[in-house]
């Protein structure tokens, strides 16, 4: 049978693993924490530039109809310069 010195001994030995691995594991957590702060800065900044191409992806497609709308109108004015081109000449 274990005396009282023995189960002190023991007992003691078990605080001192417990103390070394809640020691362990608040470094692990900070190691953490700072992993997760730094992902959640790239994350945000990721984000921002998704938003900011998004934002100018849209701008172009507009821009493109634009271009579109643009040359439409010109082709429309060359006709009528093409015509009015034909009508002087026939006078």
């Amino acid at each position: 049978m274990e005396g009282i010195s023995d189960k002190i001994i023991n007992i003691e030995d078990k605080l001192k693993r417990l103390s070394q691995e809640v020691h362990r594991l608040r470094s692990e957590n900070a190691s953490l924490r700072k992993q997760q702060a730094k992902y959640a800065g790239t994350l945000f900044g990721v984000q921002d530039q998704n938003e900011k191409v998004a934002a100018q992806k849209k701008m172009g497609w507009k821009r493109g109809a634009d271009v579109k709308r643009v040359k439409k109108e010109i082709d429309q004015y060359m006709r009528e310069i093409d015509k009015c081109i034909e009508w002087l000449q026939q006078t």
